[in-house]
């Protein structure tokens, strides 16, 4: 997925979208592109609205259109009275909603989506798939997801099935089930895993020649690793930007600047007294 949107080379093979082969120093494809990470990835010191319009800047949105846009997703995804809110402060599902939108601010021809709906519950899970399906169906967005449920990958067009990095059929969800005669595609998928894990399966070895080779492994490995940087003088700008961070989150939260401060004198304290 980071290969499709262009934020990491692809190590064999090529890679194309809209016709062109996929290029990291690409932006005009970047900017059709609209990417959700599995793991809540926005800023978690800005609010639902500033959120929004911080990647509405990122992809040079005119100011007008920025709020535009921002008051269409917010109505659209139920946030219009979360505007004001902190991600930290609102349940999983709902910071699902606002990472979809914040994908979808600069309107993207296509939407990569990271197992979108991992720890979501199930009432969640359905709402979300409706919004994807309404994307579908009528925004004509191509929607390119990931995900580990079968119930899901049934509402899709067209699947792969994929075991260790590999395509193992693609297909249209009833045209994979029926290929195995299976009575679900959970059952045709297990059967193409067993038969993929058979044909990959080593030889077994005696237990002794197992942990030899093991650990001769883990010695290879270890002198495969790059060695120390000499370089010890720390990133100013990243300490900078930590220092403002950790500012901002004591300034939201009183009771831990007051614990913080508290520490300081009582470590000051007890320095003091052993002196």
């Amino acid at each position: 997925m980071k290969v499709l949107t262009g934020l990491l080379p692809a190590s064999d093979g090529i890679a194309r979208l809209f016709g062109r082969e996929v290029d990291t120093k690409d932006i005009d494809i970047r900017r059709r592109v609209g990417y959700m990470s599995q793991a809540f990835s926005l800023y978690s010191e800005l609010t639902v609205h500033q959120n929004l319009e911080l990647h509405a800047k990122l992809f040079g949105m005119e100011e007008a259109r920025t709020k535009q846009r921002i008051t269409e997703l917010s109505q659209r995804f139920d946030l219009t009275e979360m505007m004001d809110i902190y991600p930290d402060d609102m349940p999983l599902g709902i910071r699902q909603r606002l990472s979809l939108a914040v994908a979808l601010i600069h309107q993207p021809d296509i939407l990569i989506l990271d197992e979108p709906t991992s720890g979501v519950d199930p009432v969640a899970r359905d709402a979300f798939w409706q919004i994807l399906a309404d994307l579908s169906r009528k925004d004509n967005v191509t929607i390119f997801v990931s995900t580990h449920f079968m119930n899901e990958a049934e509402l899709c067009d067209r699947i792969s099935l994929m075991h260790a990095g590999k395509v193992l059929i693609s297909d249209t969800p009833a045209a994979i089930t029926a290929s195995r005669s299976a009575a679900t595609l959970e059952e045709a998928f297990i059967g193409y895993l067993e038969d993929a894990i058979g044909e990959t399966a080593p030889a077994p070895q005696p237990a002794h020649a197992a942990a030899a080779e093991q650990t001769a492994q883990t010695v290879k490995r270890v002198r495969e690793l790059p060695a120390p940087s000499a370089s010890w003088m720390p990133d100013l700008r990243r300490m900078l930007a930590y220092t403002r961070r950790e500012t901002l989150e004591l300034r939201r939260d009183p009771i831990r600047a007051t614990l913080a401060m508290l520490g300081s004198v009582i470590l000051m304290a007890m320095c003091k007294a052993r002196i």
